[in-house]
């Protein structure tokens, strides 16, 4: 964000090679600093005020970036903004910026040697809503923004003509660049102009149960770096293919004595580069070369999947291939590996450090010849890299001195023939590869085709060239790979002195998009050939091509010439690019022919169209006014709709949760109107649940049955029989009135008249307990409750009504609130008006009521994780730049918004509560404030179990008889996470979710299979704003992919 200092990653200095899978959010930059060279893929940059900031590189590829607003995408200016020109050339493959200030600023460019201009290529990029394309700190514009698609366009020096030494400086011009299907995207859903690389991210397995994975070592490997762990390896890997099991290589170096073999269908992850070490005499024979690693087999077709390894050697290993690649992809990029690197020597326990082969500038001992080759990829084969670092050891990566500080890396001398070679023909990816060191060649393009490359790095051995590539080995040895021949005619010549970085014989259909090839040292002097670039004769070998092979953003430092090949030289004088160490030289692009500007397209994608920018409307007005929308607009609608609701919740929340807010007050006020209702809700409890805890009594007159007909009356007055429980045996001697628990007492003389305890349900029928029906609640109820249940009815209670066991005792409960004259001597049972035995509240007061305002603010803390993220998702749909699906977003994003809508709607409803408020009145507030609550639960993060005082708090439900049952619903509802609207919440709202494309699709699908009258069980606002955005959302999913 504009003003703002945050910087996302800070990496400056050092000789960089991969980074992927990258979003950055905010932020003054996203990436500061500066590297010699870098392969960067799958990074977003969402609102950053300047996405990367590079104060100095050589050589940087970047592919399938997105900018999404901010003032500037590429910054490639040091840091004071004014010093040297250190940025020698950025590469942007398929790529977007939208809505950015500008997209590339440099300083100034120039055709003059020596002045720092900074090499660009912008190869399948699209601009949308782009003040300036590429300009510089003076104002000078070299591409226009706009809304645009940019095929593919170069700055700084041209050989346009692979076979002339004709070149060009460009100040911005169109070139075109061959892309065979087999290398791109089977679609192309941004809408670019040509369909981009294809790349696929390092498998991460998250879905994979761990019952799929098998560790090597729990089968019988030991990894210890001495055991010979061939066979055991080899086992587990044909096993784990045939069961589809995934193989885990625990930390530790496993010693190989033969070849072990990657069956078709292998799925290999070693943990902190588990070690693959060969070693013995079946890898020491120079003239006959061994594969330690075999990526399939001869013919095999298949998949692959291999990632976290490192491929080495230990003692004399002469004759060892670390890695043949035999597979052949079933489909695109299935046969892959990832983070994978070969070192050869330079490490304590191969036996192959400075101490046995120091530095030297005479030919060393044969024991430090350590290989033929680092990998192979034959004809038949196709491969897809990412991040691999093939090394052979110029320095000891182990500290000699443990004690210092600083390691000074002490140098040594080994030797391995050859880096990479490939010879295949069908489809290879190499994306942030390296090949350091070997003798011959570092990268060798040997009658290959369809080859995709980035930012590619190489060094030539420092000890070269004492020996000389050839000098080392026998003419034998020099032939025994395809490619070898150019050493057959050595010595004399380029290439005869030292290795070569890159060759590339015989082949088409190879683009190499980036390139950093150094040469640092003549015999171990790096004094006095650097900056005079004369470390070796040349870099690159070229030769006998055909037209597709193309190499842009070539950096070389070290060498007289970048580029030999049969009919032309390319010398690094005539590309020099700067007048200081390490002096390097660069050409923006060699081998196509460029065409002029106005052959370009520079239309817009085809699926672009504008949508209003006026003021949101609500969600129930898009709803009326769909017929009349733009249906490709009805996402972006929605999204801007919901986010204005979001708003003004957030705004509540706020208020709520404020200290200087009456909100306490309020619910003092709310709370003492709840505590008065106690008692009722108790009683609703008892004689709803009364026959299942407790025996009931009622005390009946009893009349003598001779007379009793006497005391008959209107049954509209009367509810009794008076000859229901007439008495047989009615004393003659005297009239007594034997009230129970009480002496029998005299009376009056007349009919004698008696009263008797009755067996009935729990509660009886009070509707018949009177004498007529205006006074029913005469006659007295005995409750007696059972011995084992008093404390499962207590924990029920509770349960239901938020009053615990302390607050209860069972005594004398007045039912009807008036007291007949004869019971008012507490000392004496009455036969009128009186529950004995009842539960009856005591002590419990507006204290008891448990305040949600904790609950409000760990909900509005969670609910604030959507602002940002919603700001950034909908401008990325308003400028087509949002990575994801937007009808999945919609999908995830509606139901936790309506409910944080809902919520902060329904607890503000505390505003209204007032001293002595009419009942009815305060129960809708009571149904408002609870269904606030109870929604804001799992916004906060909690099941209701979770939250101090929430059980209390869904137990006011019970209080609301008419909306009882629904509240009752929605608290079961919220109360169980494993319910679709929990687990939706759970996904949605968390920091940066809305940029994990599998949560939001998770969540997308869980809403998707939700029926309407789960909606329904929520809230009334839930289900209605549900309806409305199904209404208006339409299937097309605006500016996704």
């Amino acid at each position: 964000m504009k003003g703002t200092k945050q910087i996302g990653v800070f990496a400056e200095n050092g000789s960089g090679g991969h980074m992927s899978d990258l979003t950055f959010v905010g932020g003054g930059s996203g990436i500061w600093g500066g590297s010699q060279q870098f392969t960067a893929q799958r990074l977003t940059f969402s609102n950053v005020d300047i996405a990367v900031h590079l104060i100095w590189d050589w050589g940087w590829s970047w592919k399938g970036v997105q900018i999404l607003g901010g003032s500037v995408g590429f910054k490639l200016i040091s840091a004071d903004g004014t010093g040297p020109h250190n940025t020698g050339s950025i590469i942007v493959i398929d790529s977007i910026f939208r809505g950015v200030g500008t997209a590339i600023e440099v300083f100034p460019i120039s055709a003059d040697l020596k002045t720092g201009s900074t090499g660009i290529t912008l190869d399948n990029v699209l601009f949308t809503a782009v003040g300036k394309g590429v300009a510089d700190t003076n104002g000078r514009v070299y591409l226009q923004g706009g809304t645009t698609s940019i095929h593919s366009w170069i700055l700084g020096p041209s050989y346009a003509d692979q076979n002339s030494n004709t070149r060009t400086f460009e100040f911005g011009t169109s070139q075109d660049i061959s892309r065979p299907d087999d290398l791109t995207t089977g679609d192309n859903p941004f809408g670019f102009s040509i369909k981009p690389f294809f790349e696929r991210a390092k498998p991460q397995y998250e879905d994979v149960p761990w019952s799929k994975f098998i560790s090597v070592k729990s089968v019988g490997a030991k990894g210890d770096g001495r055991t010979d762990d061939t066979q055991v390896l080899q086992d587990v890997l044909n096993s784990a293919a045939k069961g589809n099991r995934i193989v885990f290589f625990d930390a530790g170096t496993y010693i190989l004595t033969d070849t072990l073999w990657f069956p078709p269908g292998s799925r290999v992850v070693g943990e902190a580069w588990a070690q693959l070490a060969a070693s013995g005499s079946q890898f020491s024979q120079s003239d006959y070369p061994k594969p330690m690693v075999g990526i399939g087999g001869f013919g095999d077709v298949g998949s692959v999947e291999i990632q976290d390894l490192l491929f080495t050697t230990k003692g004399a290993t002469s004759g060892v291939t670390l890695v043949s690649w035999l597979l052949k992809a079933d489909k695109k990029g299935s046969a892959g590996m990832w983070d994978c690197h070969a070192r050869v020597g330079g490490a304590t326990g191969t036996g192959l450090t400075s101490k046995e082969c120091p530095p030297s500038a005479s030919a060393p001992e044969g024991s430090c010849t350590a290989g033929n080759m680092l990998m192979h990829i034959v004809p038949s084969a196709s491969a897809y890299l990412e991040n691999v670092w093939l090394w052979v050891a110029d320095h000891d990566i182990d500290d000699p001195d443990l004690t210092d500080d600083g390691n000074g890396m002490v140098q040594c001398s080994i030797f391995v023939r050859r880096g990479l070679l490939i010879e295949s023909t069908d489809a290879v990816w190499l994306y942030g590869t390296a090949s350091k060191h070997s003798m011959m060649y570092q990268y060798n393009f040997y009658r290959a085709e369809l080859v995709f490359a980035t930012m590619i790095q190489t060094e030539s051995p420092y000890y070269q060239p004492t020996p000389d590539p050839p000098s080392r080995f026998s003419s034998t040895q020099r032939g025994l790979f395809p490619g070898d021949d150019f050493y057959l005619d050595c010595p004399g010549g380029p290439g005869c002195d030292a290795s070569w970085a890159v060759m590339i014989s015989e082949s088409d259909n190879i683009y190499i998009a980036g390139a950093g090839l150094y040469s640092w040292f003549s015999s171990y002097n790096q004094a006095v050939c650097v900056d005079a670039s004369n470390c070796q004769q040349a870099l690159i070998f070229f030769e006998e091509n055909g037209p597709g092979v193309q190499i842009n953003n070539l950096i070389t430092i070290g060498a007289t010439n970048m580029i030999v090949g049969k009919w032309n030289v390319v010398p690094s004088a005539d590309n020099r690019a700067v007048d200081f160490h390490p002096f390097w030289s660069q050409i923006t692009a060699f081998g196509s022919n460029t065409f002029s500007d106005s052959d370009d397209e520079f239309l817009p994608p085809s699926n672009i169209r504008a949508c209003s920018d006026g003021p949101p409307a609500t969600l129930k007005e898009l709803a009326a006014l769909k017929d009349y929308i733009d249906p490709w607009c009805n996402s972006l609608y929605t999204l801007r709709a919901l986010k204005m609701d979001y708003d003004q919740a957030m705004k509540i929340f706020d208020e709520l949760s404020s200290d200087d807010n009456d909100f306490d007050h309020k619910f003092d006020i709310y709370a003492k109107e709840f505590a008065s209702g106690a008692q009722k809700r108790v009683e609703k409890f008892t004689n709803k649940n009364g026959n299942k805890y407790f025996s009931c009594q009622v005390g009946e007159t009893q009349f003598c049955c001779k007379d009793c007909h006497k005391h008959a009356c209107d049954p509209k007055q009367c509810h009794t029989d008076p000859c229901l429980y007439c008495r047989e045996n009615c004393s003659k001697k005297r009239d007594f009135l034997p009230l129970l628990g009480r002496s029998d007492q005299p009376t009056k003389p007349g009919d004698p008249t008696f009263f008797t305890k009755v067996d009935e349900p729990c509660p009886p029928d009070y509707s018949k307990r009177g004498y007529g029906p205006n006074n029913p609640y005469v006659q007295t109820v005995w409750w007696s409750i059972h011995d084992n249940d008093r404390n499962d009815f207590l924990a029920a209670l509770t349960k239901e009504t938020g009053i615990t066991a302390d607050k209860i005792t069972f005594g004398a409960y007045m039912r009807n609130g008036v007291m007949s004259s004869s019971c008012r001597d507490k000392s004496q049972d009455c036969f009128f008006d009186m529950d004995y035995g009842f539960p009856i509240v005591t002590g419990f007061s507006k204290k008891d009521v448990p305040n949600p305002k904790e609950i409000i603010q760990a909900a509005n803390k969670k609910a604030k994780n959507l602002s940002q993220q919603l700001d950034d998702a909908i401008f990325g749909v308003e400028v087509w730049g949002y990575p994801g699906d937007v009808s999945e977003l919609i999908d995830a994003v509606s139901l936790p918004i309506l409910t944080i809508v809902s919520a902060a709607a329904g607890m503000y409803q505390i505003n209204k509560v007032a001293e002595k408020m009419e009942e009815d009145q305060f129960k809708q507030i009571v149904i408002a404030v609870l269904t606030g609550i109870f929604l804001a639960m799992p916004i906060a993060g909690e099941v209701i179990g979770g939250i101090a005082g929430a059980a209390e708090i869904g137990a006011m439900a019970t209080l609301v008889s008419t909306a009882g049952n629904a509240l009752l619903d929605l608290y079961t509802l919220v109360d169980d996470p494993e319910n679709a609207p929990m687990a939706i919440i759970d996904l949605v709202l968390s920091p940066l979710a809305l940029t994990e494309f599998d949560r939001i699709g998770k969540a997308a699908a869980i809403r998707r299979g939700m029926r309407d009258a789960e909606f329904a069980r929520m809230a009334k606002p839930i289900e209605e704003g549900m309806g409305n955005v199904k209404k208006v959302a339409g299937p097309c999913a605006r500016g996704g992919k």
